[in-house]
C-alpha cells in the first residue's frame, strides 16, 4: 500500500512518467513497478498515453477532488452559521453527510453546557435511527429505501424496542411537509434530536444540520424554540449554498408515493 501511494505522490509531483522513471525514484525494479502502475490504470487512478506510454493521475481524481471540495465548501458555509445557532440555544449543533447507508457528522459544535452528548466527528454509524438519517431516508428514492424500510426488525432504539415501519413512513413524509424531524431515545437513552435538510444549488440534500438536546433541557417551550431557530439556520446555509425554492422540482417524488 505504502509503494502504491508513492508512486501517486510522484505522478502528483510529476504527470508525466514513464516505468523506468517511477520505478527509479522509488528504488524498485520495473517489474513491480510495472505492476502497481498496471493496476492503478485499470483502478482508474493512473491514466497510460497509448503512443508514448507514459503515465500521470487518472481522472478518477476529478469525481474524488470535487466530493471534497463540496465537503469542504459546505463545512466553510455552514461553520460561522452552526456557531451562531450554538450560542443563540447552547445546545449541540452538528452537521452531517450521507455516505450510502451511513452518515458521518462532519462537524460539531457542542453546547457549553456540562450534560451533553458527545458526537464522533468523521466516524460513518448508521443511517437509521436518529434525527438526522430520517431526513436523508425522507429524500431516498424508493429503491435506496427499501433496504431500510424492508429490515427495520434488525433495528433497535437505546429503549430496546423496534421501529414500526408505518410510523416511520408516515414521520418521512411529515419531514417532506415541514422541512423537520424529530427523535427521542433513538440512539441514546435520555437524549433527543431534531434535524433539518440542508439543500443545494440543485435543490438536492446536501447534508442535514441537527441538534441534540438532553430530555432534562426538552421542555415543550424549549423544543418549539429549537425547532424553530434550527430550521432557520438550516434554509440560511441553503441559501448560502446557492438553494433556491423553484430549484426543487415539481416531479420530485412525495413520500407517500414512493414508500411502500
Amino acid at each position: 500500500m505504502e509503494l502504491t501511494l508513492d508512486i501517486l505522490e510522484w505522478l502528483d509531483r510529476e504527470p508525466d512518467l514513464n516505468v523506468t522513471d517511477v520505478a527509479q525514484r522509488l528504488d524498485v525494479d520495473k517489474s513491480t513497478a510495472s505492476r502497481r502502475l498496471s493496476m492503478l490504470v485499470k483502478r482508474g487512478f493512473v491514466d497510460r498515453d497509448a503512443v508514448t506510454g507514459r503515465f500521470c493521475l487518472g481522472v478518477k481524481f476529478i469525481g474524488l477532488g470535487q466530493r471534497v471540495a463540496k465537503r469542504l465548501s459546505i463545512r466553510s458555509v455552514a461553520y460561522p452559521i452552526l456557531v451562531k445557532l450554538r450560542d443563540e440555544i447552547n445546545e449541540s449543533v452538528e452537521l452531517s453527510l450521507r455516505r450510502g447507508m451511513e452518515r458521518v457528522y462532519i462537524e460539531v459544535v457542542e453546547t457549553t453546557q456540562a450534560l451533553r452528548r458527545v458526537l464522533p466527528l468523521g466516524v460513518p454509524i448508521p443511517l437509521y435511527p436518529g434525527s438526522p438519517g430520517k431526513v436523508f431516508m425522507a429524500y431516498m428514492t424508493a429503491e435506496e429505501l427499501a433496504p431500510i424500510l424492508d429490515n427495520l426488525g434488525d433495528t433497535r432504539f437505546a429503549t430496546g424496542a423496534v421501529p414500526d415501519r408505518a410510523s416511520l413512513e408516515a414521520e418521512l413524509r411529515v419531514v417532506c411537509e415541514t422541512g423537520v424531524a424529530t427523535a427521542y431515545e433513538e440512539m441514546f437513552l435520555g437524549m433527543g434530536g431534531m434535524a433539518f435538510p440542508v439543500f443545494d444549488r440543485n435543490g438536492e440534500v446536501a447534508a442535514v444540520l441537527g441538534l441534540a438536546v438532553p430530555e432534562v433541557r426538552l421542555t415543550p417551550e424549549r423544543k418549539q424554540r429549537c425547532i424553530e431557530q434550527g430550521l432557520a439556520a438550516a434554509r440560511e446555509v441553503s441559501a448560502r449554498l446557492g438553494f433556491r425554492e423553484s430549484a426543487l422540482s415539481a416531479g420530485r417524488l412525495r413520500p407517500e408515493v414512493r414508500i411502500r
